[in-house]
């Protein structure tokens, strides 16, 4: 009988990923890697060393703590994270309405070009944007956008601005990323998951260390 060759089993032993997703980690790494060397940017070469260590060894931690489920659309990539800011809640959602300012906040952002009240282009890098519109704008209470026009991967996101004791407001932001291309989105955007969770994280808490600086600064 005749037994199939491949590079890589379909389950590793030790592993939880399959042959594919290990070929598109080595893939994206190697991408990756190779984008660092050449702008010598830290945040990529350290995303392009991690997927070619998921790809090589055929697990990933990051999806250890998470519970995927198989009802769900794997195109989208869901994400929802809180924060308690030590500022009432008109005033963080002035802030987050002037989200011009976000740059100076959010170190993954470069810039925000701002059409109008409603519609702006969020700038990652240049091969990275989104131009999005507000839908629903309740003040001090929620703001809910989508993305429009060109952007090749769709988002849909809200913001919940809960008022707490002491003056205090907590953050919930909700996310999702729809990505294109059939099976191969599906599978790129499980493996993303867990590092867009993470740095969504990260930058909610830059967010929370401006917003409260800038408070103390202006007393």
């Amino acid at each position: 009988m005749n037994e199939e060759v491949t590079y890589f089993p379909k389950e590793s032993p030790q592993g939880n990923l399959s042959k594919w997703e290990r070929i598109v980690s080595i893939a994206i790494g190697t991408l990756l890697v190779y984008k660092a060397v050449k702008s010598k940017n830290k945040f990529l070469g350290t995303g392009g060393a991690y997927a070619l260590f998921r790809g090589a060894s055929g697990h990933c931690y990051l999806k250890d703590g998470l519970a995927w489920n198989a009802d769900l659309d794997h195109r989208n990539v869901n994400i929802k994270k809180s924060i308690e800011i030590d500022l009432p809640a008109n005033n963080v959602y002035e802030f987050w309405k002037a989200y011009r300012d976000f740059p100076h906040s959010l170190k993954h952002l470069k810039g925000v070009e701002q059409f109008s009240d409603q519609r702006a282009i969020w700038i990652v890098n240049p091969l990275i944007r989104w131009e999005t519109e507000i839908v629903h704008d309740e003040p001090n209470t929620r703001i809910g956008w989508k993305s429009f026009g060109g952007s090749i991967i769709k988002q849909y996101g809200n913001v919940h601005f809960d008022v707490l004791p002491s003056k205090k407001t907590k953050v919930t932001v909700a996310i999702s990323y729809i990505f294109p291309f059939g099976k191969a989105g599906k599978l790129v955007a499980k493996m993303i998951q867990p590092f867009m969770s993470a740095t969504i994280e990260k930058e909610l808490f830059r967010l929370k260390k401006h917003m409260e600086n800038h408070k103390l600064e202006q007393v």
